[in-house]
This record gives structure tokens, sequence and C-alpha cells, in this order.
């Protein structure tokens, strides 16, 4: 934290790294998916060199998910952000207690707009900028089929609030750049301030 205060160190990582995670709130087993479709496969056939053709019946009352996942170097920062989507349903706001775990100490950047700016006009000078904003938030089961972005997630985060800048880079490592400092612009505090803190318009 004190390195993206003080010199502006951004860190974007490998979509795959949050497929991966089990840690609670940054683990996702849908990260990375890119189309979605439920199915109902009524059978599998199975056919063995020597023991020949074997054919499984399935449940067809029960849907199964099949999933496409990008297989490119993408990498994304992430970030909670309060804006006017926030207040859709009502004038006062409390972020989930769940954004605890993902640690005690927080950066509140106050000039979001400036900062946004800073961290684009970085990458659009490296040539790896490919896109930026919030997520949105979809329940996959509602529909037979879904052609996604990086800018869709499971309903079941939408407590996360996330805004997103996604880059694209040779290969499939993390990467940092360096803005400058951002002290003008933001602070560090404890995370449960912000959680006991309630918001209003």
């Amino acid at each position: 934290m004190e390195s993206l205060l003080n010199v502006g160190e951004i860190h974007f990582s490998p979509l795959i790294n949050f497929y991966n995670s089990t840690e609670e709130e940054r683990g996702d087993s849908n990260e990375g998916l890119i189309k979605l479709e439920n199915v109902k496969i009524k059978e599998v056939k199975v056919e063995h060199p020597t023991l020949g053709t074997y054919v499984f019946k399935m449940d067809e009352t029960s849907n199964s998910k099949m999933k496409t996942f990008i297989d490119e170097p993408y990498l994304c920062f992430s970030a909670y952000a309060i804006t006017n989507r926030t207040f859709e349903t009502s004038n006062e706001y409390t972020i989930d207690e769940n954004m605890q775990k993902l640690g005690k100490y927080a950066v509140i950047i106050n000039e979001p707009l400036k900062f946004i700016n800073m961290v684009v006009t970085n990458l659009k000078q490296q040539g790896l900028f490919v896109g930026e904003g919030m997520v949105d938030y979809l329940n996959y089961s509602n529909r037979e089929k879904y052609d996604l972005t990086f800018f869709n997630k499971s309903e079941e985060f939408k407590h996360q609030a996330e805004y997103r800048i996604i880059i694209r880079v040779p290969e499939l490592e993390s990467k940092q750049i360096h803005i400058g400092s951002i002290k003008n612009c933001a602070n560090i505090c404890k995370t449960e301030e912000f959680i006991n803190t309630k918001w209003t318009i």
C-alpha cells in the first residue's frame, strides 16, 4: 500500500490467479469466462479400444454448465468503487462487511477520475490498455447462453462493487506500472472504519 501511495505502483494480475485462488472474496471459479451455456446432457458415450462402447444415461432433469475460458495473456487491476450506481435504489449505503476479508487496511482514493486518468494514460503510452469500467453482475441461470466480457461476474460477488482495468501483455505474468505519487489524492485507512461508515447522498 505504501508503494501505491508513494510511487503509484499498480499491480495487474492474470485472471487465472483469481480462478485458482482459494481465498475468500478473491477466488472465483468463473473468472476469465467468455461463454457459458446451460445445457441438459442426456447421455455420455465412451469408446474404449478393447472393451468397446459404453453409454451412460444422465439425469435429464438437472442442468450442466459448459464453460469456455479466455486463453490469452490478459491482466486485471481491481478496486472497490462507490459510484452513482451505488445509490440507484437508496440514498444510504453501507459497505458489505465481507470486504474486510481482503485486508485490514485500504487505500482510499478521493479523486478517482484523476487516478484513473493517470493509470490509463500510462497504459496507453505503453500500448497495453484494453478497457476499464464497472463490473456487471449476472445470474448465470436465467438464460440458456451467455456471451461474456471481462466486466461480467456472477451476482454472488455483487457486494464487491468492482471496478476493473484490463491490459494485454506479451506473456501471462503479473505486471507493475508506476504512475507517480498519489499522496495528493489518496490516503491509507483501516478497512473497519469504512465498513462501519454509512454513506449518504
